[in-house]
């Protein structure tokens, strides 16, 4: 997260030196079409491909945006050859990193596409670790498929078919649990 640390560092002087000259808060264009994709390589590292548009703007205005979202891009510390110019409208990123550089750079796109104020933030980081938390109580996260693995897969799907035959009722039960979340929506 060094790039991270960096990029606001240089923020938090850019703020001072506008603060300095009294220069008003600028205006950043949020793109309007987002096309993401994230491999997973291996345990915490990913491959992510990034395409943000800006299909609402003007042709002269996207000639100004798309080079600024390049050099901000830039500074943030993704190399120029990652970031390539998609169409008339648009910027492509191709960017290997762990967890934390993959998720805190989509996270931060994302959560500009509206204006949050702090408290959502919170809610929503809250409710995301919620549901990882229910995710993992529920089931153990595996990363690679090795005997071992396989193993544990089969007894589980084992078990669970005596236990749908031991316990008939068993799948009705789950399937009303979804059907009552989707009708009180």
């Amino acid at each position: 997260m060094v790039f991270q640390v960096d990029f606001m560092k240089m923020l938090e002087e850019i703020k001072a030196i506008k603060e300095k000259y009294n220069m008003p808060k600028g205006i950043l264009l949020v793109p309007d079409k987002l096309e993401i994709s994230v491999q997973r390589i291996s345990y915490d590292q990913f491959h992510l491909s990034y395409k943000e548009f800006f299909n609402y703007l003007p042709n002269q205005i996207q000639d100004i945006a798309i080079p600024v979202t390049i050099n901000t891009l830039i500074q943030t510390g993704i190399p120029r050859e990652r970031i390539t110019r998609v169409a008339n409208n648009g910027v492509a990123i191709e960017f290997d990193g762990n967890f934390l550089q993959i998720a805190s750079a989509l996270f931060a796109e994302l959560l500009i596409q509206r204006r949050f104020d702090d408290d959502e933030i919170i809610s929503f980081f809250s409710s995301v670790a919620r549901i990882r938390k229910a995710f993992t109580d529920l089931s153990e996260l595996e990363f690679e498929w090795n005997s071992d693995i396989e193993k544990r897969f089969y007894s589980n799907l084992e078990n669970l078919f005596k236990l749908m035959q031991e316990h008939p009722s068993l799948l009705m039960e789950i399937e009303a649990i979804a059907k009552k979340i989707h009708t009180t929506k």
